[in-house]
């Protein structure tokens, strides 16, 4: 009784996640809402989030989604930016912040359609975002400052990968004996690894490629 009291106050305020992530969390914390909410911000939806944003978040032509909604940010970019450019902490006078955001199950895009005080372009993924009755255009939820919170969070693997990602971007790269440019960093991901031969070493994938958020 106390998990289902503790998950329907949760989906109120927009956070849906799973009954047996639920446990686990009020095991550790407590059923006190406060303390269960701030441990759920620091957890990844894409493990313990259910649906909440309706499937066709990505089709409808122009809608407005009623009630709260808990996103988790993976991805933010200022799209007024040249994408060589982009990465600084505010943008400019005119910028335009792209979110990439997830309920755990499904994925959507936000853009800021009006400034939004609140938002830049340093916000690690992992942020939660508390969006209210928002506005759909074009498949897009178009964000402005009287309809979003951000509500902060730190979910440790998606932050150290942002980290490291951002450390070597804009980096020059070497150039080798024969003038070619050295490929980019990319974080090795040891499950994209292909089995070693008999009797070698493990080796790198032939065509390493950076993991993708989402």
């Amino acid at each position: 009784m106390i998990t289902s009291d503790v998950q329907h106050a949760l989906q109120r305020g927009g956070l849906h996640v799973k009954e047996e992530a639920l446990r686990k969390v009020i095991a550790t914390v407590g059923a006190r809402l406060e303390d269960v909410k701030k441990a759920l911000l620091d957890a990844d939806l894409r493990q313990i989030g259910e649906s909440a944003l309706p499937d066709n978040v990505n089709r409808v032509g122009k809608s407005t989604i009623k009630g709260n909604f808990v996103l988790q940010l993976m991805a933010v970019d200022d799209v007024s930016q040249p994408s060589a450019a982009s990465g600084g902490s505010s943008g400019g006078k005119h910028r335009m912040l792209r979110l990439k955001v997830t309920d755990g199950k499904m994925t959507a895009v936000a853009v800021e359609y009006r400034p939004v005080g609140q938002l830049n372009s340093d916000l690690p993924p992992g942020t939660k975002l508390l969006i209210t009755d928002a506005h759909i255009q074009s498949g897009i939820i178009m964000l402005q400052e009287k309809m979003m919170k951000v509500l902060g969070g730190r979910v440790d693997a998606l932050l150290e990968e942002w980290e490291v990602q951002r450390k070597y971007k804009g980096l020059e790269r070497p150039v080798d004996a024969s003038g070619e440019q050295a490929p980019p960093f990319l974080a090795f991901d040891p499950k994209a690894a292909p089995p070693a031969a008999p009797g070698s070493a493990r080796g790198l994938p032939d065509r390493p490629g950076a993991r993708t958020l989402g």
